[in-house]
């Protein structure tokens, strides 16, 4: 009979563990429900019922808490006596003891040997396990924990009602499920997911992905440089303005004082055009300086694009922490973050997009993300909003026309240079790129 109640034992141990691991696979995978509504939106049938758990956050811990305490009963029924039964038949004619301190001193090391067992194997072995991995285990105790509570809704309906009765009777109002906070990199993940299984279009993808961006990226993130933008002084001449617009292709010039840092504001080409009282000679009039909003280049794109909406503004100035100039952010480049880039005619780059597997050569001021999107080059994070900031702080010196770099078997060799400024990058993908015995070298 020892042996039924041994094998009980174990069986209630191994049921007393599993209700743990699924009680702190629940609350700890509630905190990241994104990454099990992302698996159960794969199609995923584990993943779903985890989802549907996750709904049903405390009618489910009601559950464990069920199971665990029936377990740990029954455990403590039928091991403690069993085990002491064991010890005596196993020493008692070898003890020349009383009948009944020989049963109490088993009793004892019983009580012992099934606290420790059931603290080790039966709580906390499990219990750690869920917590290093919630999602796996979730996932795992998903099929069966389910359909034990469905065996017993209507007892655990009944507990958990009574449960919430004293909860409303200390003023708390009881909630059936954790109310989640996602973060912008979780939906981001359930749009993955969402987009991987066609739920959505590519175009709604983008839109959303280039949504959440602007609540995470900063106006350093697409300002063009300060080093990079063409500017007018506030003593040329209307010609020289005309013929500027019309070499760069931009319509919007920033206008400069007599210092270098002096952003007196903008000149947009069409107030040119509807002066036809002004002669090609007249010098730009203050009264056709627009006004330039000033930012801080640490302003959220999302921030930004709200505040240049209700100035009217197509043009902002980043200012660093010195309040020295950093670059300039254009509607454009903020429209950009959500559709996608923006082409005109204008825009000589996209008139000649890159084959697949060519050399390509790149403006200096490209951001690494725009990088990425036009040849699948990812560079490292760090210091830098260029490529031409990346490739100075690889090189640890002013570049030099020639000189190359290798980043995961591209070669960047510096094609062009502008006084101090990269100006221009040649990329060669890996297939032809030669071989270097350095990761840094100067061709």
């Amino acid at each position: 009979m020892n042996g039924v109640f041994i094998l009980a034992a174990v069986l209630l141990l191994a049921v007393n563990a599993f209700m743990v691991a699924a009680e702190v696979a629940i609350t700890a995978a509630a905190g990241r429900r994104s990454a099990i509504e992302a698996a159960a939106a794969l199609g995923g049938y584990r993943a779903r019922l985890a989802s549907r758990s996750l709904r049903e956050l405390a009618f489910m811990l009601t559950g464990a808490q069920f199971g665990i305490t029936l377990a740990s009963l029954g455990l403590g029924f039928v091991a403690e006596p069993a085990i002491a039964d064991l010890i005596v038949h196993a020493v008692g004619d070898h003890i020349d003891l009383p009948e009944a301190l020989v049963h109490g001193i088993a009793s004892a090391i019983a009580l012992t040997l099934v606290v420790f067992l059931h603290m080790v194997l039966g709580e906390m072995a499990p219990k750690n396990i869920a917590i290093a991995e919630p999602i796996r285990t979730m996932l795992w105790v998903s099929v069966p924990y389910r359909g034990y509570a469905n065996a017993i809704r209507p007892v655990l309906w009944v507990l958990n009602g009574m449960a919430n009765m004293v909860l409303r009777a200390f003023g708390i109002a009881p909630r059936e499920e954790l109310r989640a906070r996602y973060t912008a990199t979780q939906i981001a993940e359930m749009l993955s997911a969402l987009r991987r299984i066609g739920a959505i279009d590519i175009s709604d993808y983008r839109l959303a992905q280039g949504t959440i961006g602007l609540q995470s990226r900063k106006a350093r993130d697409i300002m063009l440089p300060r080093s990079s933008v063409v500017t007018v002084p506030a003593t040329a001449t209307i010609r020289e303005i005309e013929a500027l617009a019309a070499d760069t292709g931009h319509s919007r010039l920033p206008v400069l004082g007599s210092q270098p840092d002096d952003f007196r504001g903008f000149v947009h080409v069409k107030d040119l055009l509807a002066r036809t009282d002004l002669q090609p000679s007249s010098p730009l009039a203050p009264a056709m300086i627009r006004r330039l909003p000033v930012v801080p280049e640490t302003a959220t794109l999302g921030a930004l694009l709200l505040d240049m909406r209700r100035r009217r503004s197509h043009m902002a100035l980043a200012i660093d922490e010195h309040g020295s100039p950093a670059g300039v952010v254009t509607l454009e480049d903020l429209l950009e973050e959500l559709v996608g880039e923006i082409a005109d005619e204008f825009d000589r780059q996209a008139q000649r997009p890159p084959l697949p597997g060519s050399r390509v050569v790149v403006g200096g001021s490209l951001r690494p993300s725009e990088l990425a999107e036009q040849t699948g080059l990812h560079l490292p994070e760090g210091p830098y909003s260029t490529v031409a900031g990346y490739v100075m702080q690889r090189l640890g010196a002013m570049p030099r026309v020639g000189q190359a770099l290798q980043h995961e078997g591209w070669q960047l060799r510096v094609h062009r240079m502008d006084g101090p400024r990269v100006s221009e990058i040649e990329l060669v993908p890996p297939e032809k790129t030669p071989d270097a015995e350095g990761d840094d070298h100067s061709a």
